[in-house]
């Protein structure tokens, strides 16, 4: 499965927490833990956009694991 733009609205969901999906990837785990915890202090569109492109990043840089192919088809279909 090809990793969807920044531009999905599911990384945004993801980033913020209005989606809560269960990682198998730890990677994806971690970041989005530190991406909460950054947003809780600075809520700004731009840092937001920042920490999309974080999140899609580390799916895009380890996309042949199976891990990261089970949380793509999990949070995209």
């Amino acid at each position: 499965m090809d990793v969807p733009p920044a531009t999905h609205p599911v990384w945004s969901d993801i980033a913020t927490g209005r989606l809560k999906p269960e990682f198998d990837f730890l990677a994806a785990k971690i970041i989005v833990g530190t991406i909460s915890r950054k947003l809780a202090s600075d809520q700004s569109m731009a840092h937001l956009w920042t920490y999309v492109h974080e999140l899609r990043e580390i799916f895009v840089q380890n996309a042949d694991l199976p891990k990261v192919q089970r949380d793509l088809k999990k949070i995209f279909g």
